[in-house]
Formats: structure tokens, sequence, C-alpha cells
């Protein structure tokens, strides 16, 4: 499992240019995200919001499910996940 930086072709909630979703897959590489983004239309993560100082590594906020036609961009997340 990794954790991912999906950056949204979609204005955030609170209206910046910029949306990102934070979020854990059982794909362990960037390679197998690509993959698995080419052939799904939708895939489910569990994502976390980093949102204060003692949040760098995220809070869990649930499970999502994302439409892979809006994501622009997929990176691994340069924070390591606590398990």
């Amino acid at each position: 499992m990794a954790r991912f930086v999906f950056t949204m072709n979609m204005p955030s909630k609170g209206g910046n240019i910029v949306h990102q979703v934070i979020g854990d897959h059982e794909c362990d590489s960037i390679e197998e995200m690509c993959d698995l983004l080419n052939e799904s239309d939708f895939i489910m993560i569990r994502e976390f919001y980093r949102d204060g100082p003692d949040s760098a590594h995220g809070r869990f906020v649930g499970t999502v499910c994302i439409n892979t036609m809006m994501i622009g961009k997929v990176k691994i997340d340069n924070k390591p996940a606590q398990y």
C-alpha cells in the first residue's frame, strides 16, 4: 500500500484552483497506479486531510471514490504513511 497525491482537474471546495486529494491505495508504485487508472472509471482510496501543524501525515477522513477522468496528475506522497 502507498499514499498518493491526486491533483484533480477541478477547483477545491474552498475555491482554490488546485484541488489535491491525498489517499492510500493498495497499489505499491506509481506504475501500478497508472495501470489501474488506465483501466478504471473510478477508484476507491482512503482519504486523509492535512489541516494543522500536528497533522503532517494526515488525519483519516474516510473512503472516497474518485472519477479517474477528473485526475490530472498523480504522485507518490513524499510524507510516509503512519500505520
